[in-house]
């Protein structure tokens, strides 16, 4: 089969997803504030370490380097975060067009995996961690189906590499490399034995690279805490059944139009399953089972550990193999014109979630950079020389470190090193009512490091920012006794 580097027509695919990552990169030019996950970056990056928090390090060492290379500009992570995007959505296009040999599928597969919020909204605004473990999960996808074409010699070496890359994004890398493996017997591929054994070296090779970081994260209370209490684990006997609840809203949420289209297939399919999956292909059925099993692996985790969160974009890895098994299926009930014009709607969604993303970016409700220059202004005012910033909310604390020039920690359970211990530590939150149980938690984190901290009164703050806009933050003052 020619691959889709040889059709003139996936051309369009190329430019399509050469504007959007234009379209993103410039829009942060205009507005270079760190926001969420980036600011988490900026933050991460007053230090080199194994263990930042419960997420592996590798995306924090990069974010760190590229950020001493250009000022500590946006637009680097910017630019990086965007590689990974735009890698992971030519992917989902490549695997639609290996199962359907069409380059309008292939279009209609990265328009049903822009509609997943997580790769439509988060990646292009300010996700890091995920994005880069899709597109690394969709490339050993790819590496899989090669080697079911046409063996290769060191597939398992190449395999544990990327696997390896993947869980030095993100822990979830394990539970995908586990639903490949499980995918190949459940699709009944017939090499699948062969497959499976140079998949579980892979496997190792992948554990094996990141051993050094499981074992430090092990000794590191204070980040298992922060992941365990992100799952909501053990809040009740029964918080499962909160957890699966999440779980099902999760889906609807993040897979909402592909739940449509599914409905659609039902209807045009008259609901027969049988039917629709006897026209599947080999590598159809595999995207179509990983997918599946993996959300069936996160339902299972959700009941044995007794999580009772679940957030959307821990789905969204899933729901990005069946993207392309979508778009095939659908195509199969289109005729030439309808297919023809599916490819048109693709491109204008793309370029309609593109164009939402930017103007939504710019309505945000955060300070400019000149504003966070306003309010950093203000806060040294109110109070001068603190030897450390400790902040619930992560877009604080990235931007002030960046405004302020001062060492910073968020309520994750990140404390940076320091070079001598703080005398003077400012403590800052948004939400009403008093000390949050974040901040106290951090406080106590920070007493136990640095000696015992006494604080004062809470005291209100209405910082401006861009000469109209007005910020309301709550502050205290604590000393090292």
């Amino acid at each position: 089969m020619a691959g889709p580097g040889g059709q003139r027509d996936f051309l369009v695919l190329r430019i399509v997803l050469l504007a959007v990552f234009a379209g993103a990169l410039i829009s942060r030019f205009v507005n270079p504030v760190f926001l969420n996950d980036q600011g988490e970056m900026l933050v991460l990056s007053q230090s080199f370490q194994l263990v930042y928090d419960e997420q592996p390090p590798l995306y924090a060492w990069i974010a760190k380097g590229l950020l001493e290379l250009t000022g500590r500009h946006v637009a680097a992570l910017e630019a990086f975060k965007l590689i990974f995007a735009i890698t992971g959505l030519y992917l989902c296009g490549v695997l639609a067009y290996r199962v359907s040999h069409s380059p309008a599928a292939a279009l209609l597969s990265v328009a049903f995996a822009m509609s997943l919020p997580t790769m439509g909204e988060d990646a292009l605004s300010e996700a890091t961690h995920t994005v880069a473990m899709i597109a690394v999960s969709l490339a050993s996808t790819l590496l899989i189906f090669r080697q079911m074409q046409q063996p290769r010699r060191f597939f398992w070496l190449v395999l544990g590499l990327v696997w390896a890359l993947g869980l030095a994004f993100k822990h979830t890398m394990i539970m995908l490399a586990v639903a490949q493996i499980a995918a190949l017997w459940v699709a009944r591929v017939p090499a699948r034995v062969e497959l499976s054994k140079q998949a579980a070296i892979a496997a190792l090779i992948m554990l094996a690279l990141n051993a050094a970081f499981f074992i430090q994260l092990l000794s590191t209370s204070a980040a298992i805490d922060n992941g365990l209490n992100e799952f909501g684990m053990g809040e009740s006997t029964f918080a499962f059944l909160r957890g699966l609840s999440d779980f099902l809203s999760s889906i609807l949420a993040e897979a909402a139009l592909l739940v449509l289209t599914g409905i659609y297939m039902a209807v045009r399919y008259k609901a027969s399953i049988a039917r629709w999956y006897g026209e599947m292909g080999q590598e159809e059925r595999v995207l179509l089972w990983s997918g599946l099993i993996f959300l069936a692996i996160w339902a299972v985790s959700i009941i044995i550990t007794n999580t009772s969160v679940v957030r959307d974009r821990w789905l969204a890895p899933g729901l990005v193999w069946l993207c392309p098994v979508w778009a095939a299926a659908m195509f199969r009930t289109l005729g030439d014109n309808g297919k023809r014009w599916a490819g048109r709607i693709a491109i204008v969604f793309i370029a309609l979630i593109l164009i939402a993303r930017i103007v939504d970016l710019q309505a945000s409700e955060e300070p400019r950079q000149a504003g966070w220059q306003d309010m950093a202004s203000q806060i040294s005012a109110a109070y001068p020389e603190p030897d450390i910033l400790l902040s619930k909310h992560i877009n604080d604390a990235g931007n002030l470190h960046l405004a302020m020039n001062v060492p910073v920690a968020v309520a994750n359970g990140y404390l940076p090193p320091l070079e001598q211990l703080p005398q003077t530590v400012l403590v800052m939150w948004r939400d009403e009512g008093g000390v949050p149980p974040e901040i106290t938690g951090l406080l106590r984190q920070a007493s136990a490091r640095w000696g015992e901290l006494e604080c004062g009164a809470m005291d209100t703050q209405d910082l401006t920012a861009g000469g109209a806009q007005t910020y309301r933050r709550y502050f205290m003052v604590c000393e090292r006794g």
